[in-house]
C-alpha cells in the first residue's frame, strides 16, 4: 500500500502533466496517448495519479508536449520539498 505522501506526489505529477499537455501542446488525451502508442486509459490513470509512469514515458510525453523537462523537474522538486516540510 502506498503512503499518503506518495499518493499526493503521484496526483500532483499527473495534474502537472495534464497542465503541460493542455498548455503546451493543446492535444487531447487521446491524441497524446495514440502518439505514444498507448491507450487513453493509460494516460488518464497517469494524469489522475492512480498509476505511476516510467521516466522514459514521462520524457517522451514532455517532448511530445514541447515542454521543458527542467521546468517540470523544478515544479516537482518544489512540490516535494514543500510537502516534506509540512
Amino acid at each position: 500500500m502506498r503512503e499518503k505522501n506518495d499518493i499526493d506526489i503521484l496526483k500532483y505529477q499527473g495534474t502537472l502533466l495534464r497542465k503541460y499537455r493542455k498548455e503546451y501542446s493543446n492535444m487531447t488525451m487521446e491524441q497524446a496517448a495514440t502518439a505514444l502508442g498507448r491507450s487513453k486509459t493509460w494516460l488518464s490513470d497517469i494524469e489522475n495519479g492512480t498509476n505511476n509512469i516510467y521516466a522514459q514515458d514521462m520524457i517522451m510525453l514532455l517532448k511530445l508536449y514541447h515542454a521543458d523537462i527542467n521546468d517540470f523537474s523544478k515544479e516537482m522538486s518544489e512540490y516535494m520539498t514543500n510537502s516534506i516540510s509540512k
